[in-house]
């Protein structure tokens, strides 16, 4: 049982007592009695001395009444003031400027020495403060920490008591008592922020006047950006995109694709920080995780020169996605995309690959002068491929496709090179392409075991559509019943059957003051070859061919599709066709493979 002199203290039976928060009431003289059978035996004394040690200060005019004091408790107890004075509290009047400073008292006592009691700071004013002027704020960055410490004149009897800010920026305040500006400031004007500083003591105050400017993120890391990521097993091997918004505030939002998952959404803050002769704005992304929730290390980074940013992701197990995209900088009013702006035409060709499909793919676009731009075309097995987007800094266009019920991808970029006039623009890009295999839909005839990741050569132009009245490819008029262009088929199966093909036909535009190109079969026909449709305008063209068979019904109809595109100054048409594979039975023609093949629309 602890005791304090004569008094049990309450709950307090244990081989030790700890008090865990003094005060004063606990001062004195501790014991412990200690009953084993019979046997009572009482320790030996314990003293605690308490202190009050809560810091105080006193703010006095010169001439004022100056009067700390120290609470304490405990046995035997003295004081000592380091100013020199032996009594529990003191008094000094009148004040003096040099009566300014800490005072502070040592006690002691049966417990001990204890040095830091009744801290007291003394101001003493003989005069108002000064400000040192003028006040010169150093500029503040939109979403970036601040510090300022308020400068006063060191002059003795003139210290700055209390201070007041007014006109701060949302998100910034002051500390009255130390004069500290800090805060991150989340608005801005263009002429800066205008300030009252005052600082104030018990003689009087002295104010001024600041302006504080508040930047805004720099202009070229401000805006849209997009960008597609490469193969990694984050996105199952099938690419995805990256797409981000970020504003002169710094707060930033966005959205990863990964595969065929669900789009990852998020928002954040950027902060700046100095590069390698760069700014470079980052910001981290909380929360980020996969499919089955495995969170992710994600940040992003916006590169101010290039004007580029870069997600990073990084799994748990190591595997890591850098996603760069790149920037929309165009606007029809201040900085429209008269370079680029012009209706293009592409070839695709799945290049450097031992198994096909063959065939030319084709797409084409307009990059409007705002710099935005809608893709459209086919790939050479059929494949749609889409696509809204807008043009980047450097030329870039970004490509995703999920294909196959999002089992397989089309991913990568295209990149315009400006030339002089815009129709000398080169277009050329490699994106991927990937189809697995064996897919599960049984009607699938067209490669159903898949094949890739494979690269796709991209070569084009702006198309230049003929003039009305006249005719695709430059062609010459004719007088009937001359040709004046060919089709040309080849691999898809007729390379390994010997059966490559050519097709003349005629080209003619039946109105002078229309762009309504027709198309006619020439003598002879091979292998019934009909052309459906010729878009002049948009340089587009198809049709289709019949291989014969044994029998009318192992009769083999091909479809063709193809693109007008000018590649190296030379323009013609470039397409795909789909041709069944000869049937084994019991495959019929309809379920036999198609394999793609070339076509190509040019002159005789």
């Amino acid at each position: 049982q602890w005791m304090t002199g004569l008094t049990k203290v309450a709950g307090a039976t244990k081989s030790s007592y700890t008090i865990t928060k003094a005060a004063l009431s606990h001062a004195g003289a501790y014991t412990c009695a200690v009953k084993s059978g019979a046997t009572t035996v009482t320790s030996g004394i314990a003293e605690i001395g308490v202190v009050d040690t809560t810091p105080k200060t006193a703010n006095l005019a010169v001439g004022g009444t100056f009067k700390p004091a120290v609470s304490a408790a405990g046995n035997g107890l003295t004081y000592l003031w380091n100013s020199g004075q032996t009594t529990p509290t003191f008094q000094i009047k009148p004040v003096a400027v040099s009566d300014a400073g800490l005072y502070t008292c040592a006690v002691t006592g049966a417990a001990g020495v204890f040095t830091g009691g009744a801290p007291t700071l003394l101001s003493v004013s003989a005069a108002a403060p000064q400000l040192v002027k003028p006040l010169v704020l150093p500029a503040a960055t939109i979403g970036e920490f601040y510090f300022y410490q308020i400068p006063v004149a060191v002059v003795g009897g003139a210290p700055a008591l209390t201070y007041s800010v007014t006109g701060l920026p949302a998100g910034m305040a002051f500390n009255k008592n130390t004069g500290v500006i800090n805060g991150r400031p989340t608005a801005s004007k263009p002429a800066g922020h205008p300030l009252t500083i005052k600082a104030t003591n018990t003689k009087g105050s002295d104010s001024a006047t600041a302006t504080l400017i508040v930047n805004l993120m720099p202009p070229t890391a401000v805006g849209v950006f997009a960008g597609p990521a490469g193969l990694s097993p984050l996105n199952d091997n099938l690419g995805g995109r990256f797409d981000l918004t970020t504003t002169a505030t710094g707060a930033f939002s966005g959205s990863v694709t990964l595969g065929a998952y669900a789009k990852l959404s998020f928002t954040a803050k950027l902060l700046q920080s100095a590069g390698a002769g760069d700014v470079i704005l980052h910001g981290n992304i909380p929360g980020l995780t996969t499919i089955d929730k495995t969170p992710l290390t994600a940040y992003v980074e916006v590169f101010v020169a290039e004007q580029l940013a870069r997600l990073t992701l990084v799994h748990p197990n190591g595997n890591m996605l850098v996603i760069p995209a790149w920037r929309n900088p165009w606007n029809t009013k201040t900085k429209p995309a008269t370079a680029y702006a012009a209706y293009y035409t592409v070839r695709l060709d799945p290049t450097n690959t031992s198994n096909p499909p063959r065939g030319y793919g084709f797409a084409s676009f307009t990059v409007k002068p705002d710099g935005t731009l809608t893709l459209a075309g086919k790939l050479p097995d059929g494949s749609a491929i889409t696509g809204g987007t807008f043009l980047g800094n450097g030329g870039q266009i970004l490509l995703f496709n999920l294909l196959y019920a999002k089992r397989g991808s089309h991913f990568g970029q295209f990149t315009i090179t400006p030339g002089t006039p815009v129709a000398n623009n080169v277009v050329n890009g490699t994106p991927t392409w990937f189809k697995p295999g064996p897919l599960s839909n049984s009607t699938d005839t067209i490669y159903k075991d898949g094949f890739g990741p494979i690269t796709v050569t991209v070569e084009g132009s702006p198309y230049i559509a003929p003039a009305k009245g006249q005719r695709v490819l430059g062609l010459a008029a004719v007088a009937s019943p001359n040709t004046n262009a060919k089709l040309a088929f080849t691999l898809g199966g007729l390379d390994v059957e010997g059966k490559e093909f050519s097709q003349l036909l005629r080209i003619t535009n039946p109105s002078a003051t229309s762009l309504t190109n027709t198309a006619t079969i020439g003598a002879p026909v091979t292998n019934a070859t009909k052309m459906t449709t010729l878009d002049a305008a948009k340089g587009l063209f198809s049709g289709s061919f019949t291989i014969a068979g044994a029998t009318t019904a192992l009769n083999r109809p091909a479809p063709f599709f193809g693109q007008i595109v000018q590649i190296g100054g030379v323009t013609q048409g470039y397409g795909y066709h789909l041709l069944p594979t000869v049937p084994v039975p019991p495959l019929k023609v309809t379920t036999s493979p198609k394999l793609s093949g070339r076509v190509v629309l040019g002159t005789p």
